[in-house]
């Protein structure tokens, strides 16, 4: 096995300038794709991203349980020495510098990935701006954000010569009902429960101790020095009980609903929880509840933001929490995909918290 070339596919990921590689969601799922084709030895994924992001998606990558050259390689176009302007000189690049034996292009609304000549499937992970509406009118206007994706997805998708998704749910409700699909272009893969297991060298079996605990909030108060997090710089996360919630804010994602909680533990019940998240808090915002309610609740100092966490730090994030919740109302795959905690912690859903809140 190890001795037979590897069949070669194609990354298509279309990052628009000013865009995050570390961190989001799909990049995470291409780190663990190629974290497995690692253990498999079978095939080689090589990763074509623009210039702009290069050097963020390729330090990220150099942090993974895989060897570059053997497992990954990536690519932009500075390597033929050439510029791309547009996605559509990306493609051109990648036709003639990135040979692949097909792509798999990690957005459904990447329409540049027509350009490409090797055959390509699309991850359609879910259609959440047509199952939970923006009703703002520019939205749906002839140039809003909602028609002109669904309008690029649409042209995608005809092309495509599958569609993957996670769970059978989004193929049924997303894929087919709003964009005609037929069945035989659609396959569902699950994908595995994400882990952080084996990121902690002093983590055994997922065990907490003292020792664990100690060390994982050594890594976060440097971390947070390192930020300028003044606060958390030396935060006691090894006594201090916390929740971690880890997860974007978005609609649907009910963060608003652990504030709440958080709120009554400490005024009711005169409780020390404190509730650490990975999401950004954007003060004075209003298409987001939670920073103003953080504000009125005066919550400053007992909800607080960590975002953009290193993967290390990430799982010590995990690993000192007494409790992990996912609050959320939807979910595109069978489970908690942002969850990897290296060790086996409870994680409820809004309702569980609800409850919990409202006792």
């Amino acid at each position: 096995m190890d001795n037979e070339p590897r069949t070669a596919v194609g990354f298509w990921i279309e990052s628009p300038k000013g865009a995050q590689w570390t961190n989001q969601g799909m990049t995470r799922l291409v780190g663990f794709l190629i974290e497995g084709v690692a253990i498999g030895r079978r095939y080689i994924f090589r990763v074509v991203v623009t210039d702009d992001i290069r050097d963020e998606a390729e330090a990220d990558l150099e942090t993974l349980m895989a060897e570059k050259g053997v497992d990954y390689t990536i690519h932009s176009p500075r390597d033929a020495d050439m510029e791309a302007e547009s996605f559509q000189e990306l493609a051109e690049f990648a036709n003639v510098h990135v040979n692949v034996a097909g792509w798999i292009s990690i957005f459904p609304n990447q329409s540049s990935a027509v350009c490409l000549h090797a055959p390509f499937s699309t991850i359609f992970p879910d259609a959440i701006g047509l199952a939970y509406h923006d009703f703002s009118d520019p939205a749906w206007n002839i140039t809003g954000h909602h028609v002109l994706w669904r309008e690029r997805v649409s042209d995608h998708l005809q092309s495509s010569n599958c569609v993957i998704t996670f769970s059978r749910h989004v193929a049924e409700d997303h894929v087919k009902h709003f964009f005609g699909v037929e069945e035989e272009r659609i396959r569902v893969i699950p994908h595995a429960p994400p882990t952080l297991e084996g990121v902690l060298p002093f983590l055994k079996g997922g065990a907490r101790t003292e020792e664990s605990r100690y060390r994982a909030a050594c890594l976060m108060r440097r971390h947070a020095t390192e930020r300028g997090w003044t606060y958390l710089a030396d935060f006691p996360f090894e006594h201090v009980p916390y929740i971690a919630v880890s997860t974007q804010d978005r609609v649907t994602k009910n963060i608003r609903i652990v504030v709440d909680a958080i709120d009554r533990l400490v005024r009711s019940r005169h409780s020390n929880f404190k509730m650490f998240m990975t999401a950004h808090l954007h003060f004075g915002t209003h298409w987001t509840p939670m920073p103003g309610m953080i504000e009125q609740m005066q919550l400053n100092f007992d909800v607080l933001s960590m975002p953009d966490l290193p993967r290390d730090v990430h799982a010590a994030f995990y690993h000192c929490a007494e409790l992990a919740v996912h609050p959320s109302v939807f979910e595109g795959g069978r489970g908690l995909f942002p969850a990897g905690n290296g060790r086996k912690l409870p994680a409820f859903g809004s309702d569980v918290l609800q409850r919990s809140a409202a006792g």
